[in-house]
């Protein structure tokens, strides 16, 4: 096995496999962070990452967002866009962190890229509300385009909202209807209600495409 022969890539792999407890290994934190470790000592920018979200987020171990910004950092200067749009978000929120939007934008930057679409909302929020940045509706609105072609619900709701309301775009209710439609399909829980909450002020409801008519002979 791969790992066992002391792969970084399948130390990663493996540790992502217990991690999350798929492919009939049980959910197993410890074994994770091992792996990863091993990984990551390797200067597999994957696996720093990785260790990275476990000691953000105290899955089991103690929550150490400093541990875990130094982690992503060593992954981030290896440009792995997870690690980099990580260390933006720290900055951005202040975690690990002293807040800093520029560092937030800058980091995000380097990962939307790199096509991660977190990042691409991260930066739509920031040109949005101008954060550390002049406003920038029309900079927003292509970053949370961007994030929402690659499925990001929060993202389509915020270009139905924009599209609505002319916000760094031409105003376009039809358009705007379209993306809480998709938006309110793909989402769960939270951000269905919110999703369906706008399709309700624009008093519409998304029905299924008609079937194609069979042409006549």
């Amino acid at each position: 096995m791969a790992a066992a022969k002391g792969s970084p890539l399948g130390q990663d792999t493996l540790g992502e496999i217990y991690e999350l407890g798929v492919g009939g290994a049980p959910q197993d934190y410890d074994q994770a962070r091992n792996l990863f470790g091993k990984a990551a000592e390797q200067n597999y920018a994957s696996a720093q990452t990785d260790e990275g979200d476990l000691y953000l987020w105290g899955w089991g171990t103690e929550e150490d967002p400093n541990r875990a910004k130094e982690l992503y950092e060593k992954a981030a200067n290896k440009d792995d866009s997870m690690a980099q749009n990580n260390l933006g978000y720290l900055y951005f929120i202040g975690k690990g962190a002293t807040k800093d939007y520029t560092q937030a934008r800058d980091w995000s930057e380097k990962s939307a890229k790199q096509g991660n679409p977190l990042a691409q909302e991260l930066l739509g929020v920031i040109y949005r509300k101008g954060l550390g940045v002049d406003v920038n509706a029309k900079q927003a609105f292509r970053c949370f385009m961007a994030a929402a072609e690659q499925g990001r619900v929060p993202s389509m709701v915020v270009l139905g909202d924009m599209l609505r309301g002319g916000e760094g775009t031409p105003q376009n209710p039809a358009e705007a209807f379209r993306w809480y439609c998709k938006a309110a399909e793909q989402a769960s829980g939270k951000a269905k209600s919110e999703a369906k909450s706008r399709l309700a002020e624009t008093d519409g409801s998304c029905l299924p495409s008609p079937a194609p008519v069979a042409e006549s002979r």
